[in-house]
């Protein structure tokens, strides 16, 4: 049911039954010019929990329904931690002087190269995998400093919000479960057999380190001469 949505609906990853959503809601989430659906939608959920909560329909004590809040405040400041990577930008000086220092090393090279190689070939192939390296190194970077930016090398965000769905179906899908219970044919420990079993454990336990403090002794017997 709603595994997925369309473009028209304005979320740009697929998410369970959309549609679910009343009207109102889901038209202040959709709206173009909104920046903070992670807020808002935060927001809801906790008016949810607190109404549900008041009504009867999440019996669970305070303590409990409390890490309801704890969780989801812990993912919105994970949230605000990968905005920063997303959002603050590598100082533009850096930038700069890092370009810079890379087209000098590349105009310097050849000339550094062309000194020691035998031939014009050597030459270009060792100053192309050199500047080749240093370029590398600097994109690499670039990728390491925002892993979300749209590139083949990025985040998979789909990839995620995929396995999200996943594990969210699979919850719902336990929830229409019955409880487990144990059933009449189950073996059940007495207190006496689980006394038993502690002597047995105890037992091996002494043996296996009288075992060992055997062998670590035999090493340091001096045999006695003849």
């Amino acid at each position: 049911e709603g595994q997925g949505v369309h473009e028209e609906s304005g979320l740009k990853f697929p998410v369970l039954d959309p549609r679910g959503i009343d009207q109102q809601t889901r038209a202040h989430l959709l709206n173009m010019k909104s920046h903070s659906r992670p807020e808002q939608v935060f927001q809801a959920i906790s008016k949810v929990v607190v109404e549900a909560q008041q009504q009867g329909i999440i019996a669970s004590p305070p303590p409990i329904v409390g890490r309801i809040h704890q969780e989801m405040g812990l993912g919105m400041t994970k949230l605000q931690n990968a905005m920063k990577l997303a959002s603050v930008d590598f100082p533009a000086p850096y930038n700069l002087a890092i370009v810079a220092l890379l087209s000098v090393h590349m105009l310097l090279t050849p000339v550094a190269v062309i000194a020691w190689a035998k031939t014009v070939a050597f030459s270009g192939f060792f100053s192309f995998v050199l500047v080749f390296c240093m370029f590398g190194l600097m994109q690499l970077a670039a990728e390491l400093d925002n892993p979300f930016r749209d590139s083949g090398f990025g985040f998979d965000k789909d990839l995620v919000q995929q396995k999200l769905n996943k594990a969210l179906v699979t919850i719902l899908l336990e929830e229409r479960r019955p409880v487990a219970h144990l059933s009449s044919s189950a073996d059940l420990i007495g207190a006496t057999d689980l006394e038993v079993i502690q002597a047995r454990m105890e037992q091996s336990v002494y043996e296996r380190n009288s075992m060992t403090s055997m062998i670590s002794v035999m090493p340091n017997q001096v045999p006695s001469g003849h």
